[in-house]
């Protein structure tokens, strides 16, 4: 263990691990926990997108929308299991102007209505009515949307119950199945449509 790296915090104070932030907060029902992207990593998020598309300049949509898909998508799969709808809808925000000003400069004589027009559509698989998902013109590639990442919550084991236990062999099957069918399966609700 390193001592350098090593500090003793109040859990009500919170602390940063891993890219996120851990804290307990007190509410009318007693304590709970919250985990979420800490600032720092958001912030290094927003950085680093904003840099990418920066270095990008002079290309057209398709090759920005080719590199930022993955990257969102990584972050957002990251990200799903903790409390991060809110930080999602601040990632889609920083994109929409990132894009917007990259947009602005590939056509710095047309006027944002053209832009709009030309670039943005509605979500072409349908699982959204958002009207600003950024579209290249030439193949109908579409920016993936952190909101419309699907938050999946940890199902915890109830207290004392173990797998090896013959009698609750029903409860593991029905929490198994209950998981299983909480995973993303392509047919995912955007989270802006339905706030």
């Amino acid at each position: 263990m390193e001592p350098s790296k090593t500090r003793v915090v109040s859990i009500e104070d919170g602390f940063d691990f891993l890219g996120f932030n851990i804290r307990m907060f007190k509410t009318a029902n007693g304590e709970k926990l919250i985990i979420k992207p800490s600032k720092e990593t958001v912030s290094k998020s927003m950085k680093q997108i904003s840099e990418k598309v920066r270095a990008l300049n002079g290309q057209n949509v398709g090759e920005v929308i080719k590199m930022l898909n993955p990257i969102i998508t990584g972050k957002a799969n990251y990200w799903c299991p903790m409390v991060a709808k809110e930080t999602f809808s601040k990632m889609d925000n920083h994109i929409f102007i990132v894009m917007r000003r990259f947009l602005t400069r590939m056509h710095p004589k047309k006027s944002l209505k053209w832009i709009q027009k030309q670039y943005y559509k509605t979500d072409l698989t349908g699982k959204c009515k958002n009207q600003w998902i950024l579209t290249d013109p030439v193949n109908n590639n579409q920016l993936k949307i952190m909101t419309q990442t699907k938050i999946i919550r940890h199902i915890m084991i109830k207290h004392k119950n173990t797998p090896y236990d013959v009698s609750l062999v029903d409860y593991f099957e029905k929490r198994d199945n209950k998981y299983n069918n909480s995973r993303p399966s392509g047919k995912e609700v955007c989270l802006s449509c339905m706030s």
